[in-house]
């Protein structure tokens, strides 16, 4: 799914809503965010946010000090969601720290990854649905200070000598 931005100003941070039905029998795998393989904020082909269900989900609890929305239940039929909080700022509520789409050519949000489908051990077919809530500052927004980026700088695989030393840019400010 991809969602656009460009219409929006000063972004807080984004509820995405993730919503399912269990297959005919049962749903033994459960959690909806775990087949968010990414959630990415783009401008054209730059990458301003690259992070998975799972990874957001952490950064959640970690960052937010709670776990968000979640109403599992593994029986026959039933609908199932989870909600996952993309913020911007420090923290919920930051005023300071905002994403600002206007500064861009064509921001877009963009969510992918696959469901399960089995009628005993994932979602029903056709059932998965994503829906996004943006949190805005409409009004009497601070100076705009940028916004907290979450995305990989760096990977490598260990291999026995174990030290791979990384470079890491400094024209961003790094937390957590």
């Amino acid at each position: 799914k991809t969602y656009p931005l460009n219409q929006l100003q000063n972004i807080m941070h984004l509820w995405i809503r993730l919503q399912a039905t269990n297959g005919g029998t049962s749903n033994t795998v459960g959690k909806l965010h775990q087949w968010i393989s990414k959630i990415e904020v783009l401008d054209g082909s730059n990458v301003l946010e690259s992070i998975s269900g799972l990874e957001l989900l952490a950064f959640n609890c970690f960052n937010n000090g709670f776990m968000p929305y979640q109403d599992l239940h593994g029986g026959i039929s039933v609908v199932i969601s989870e909600e996952l909080c993309l913020c911007f700022g420090r923290f919920l509520g930051d005023k300071a720290y905002y994403l600002n789409p206007k500064l861009y050519t064509n921001p877009m949000l963009r969510i992918s990854g696959a469901y399960t489908v089995s009628a005993t051990a994932g979602i029903a077919t056709g059932t998965g649905a994503i829906s996004v809530l943006a949190r805005t500052i409409e009004a009497g927004a601070p100076a705009y200070q940028g916004f907290i980026m979450r995305k990989e700088i760096a990977s490598f695989t260990s291999a026995a000598s174990g030290d791979q030393p990384t470079v890491l840019p400094v024209d961003y400010p790094y937390m957590g």
